[in-house]
């Protein structure tokens, strides 16, 4: 039995409560987990994008995510 399968066991066990509290738990986590990357990767395409030869109109696709 793989980690998966073992988790997914004792989730099954869970009462309702509990399961309801380990929703929670990993929606919290996954926003966590996701917000950093967004701002990183941003981040990484912003730098040195307003270097001569950049125009507002390329900087401000960039900053909508329309690269």
């Amino acid at each position: 039995m793989d980690e998966l399968e073992k988790i997914q066991s004792a989730i099954e066990k869970l009462a309702d409560e509990q399961l309801e509290e380990l929703a929670k738990r990993i929606d919290a986590l996954r926003v966590r987990r996701a917000t950093p990357v967004r701002v990183e990767q941003w981040l990484k395409r912003a730098v040195g994008a307003a270097k001569p030869g950049v125009t507002t109109d390329e900087i401000l696709r960039m900053t909508r995510g329309e690269d």
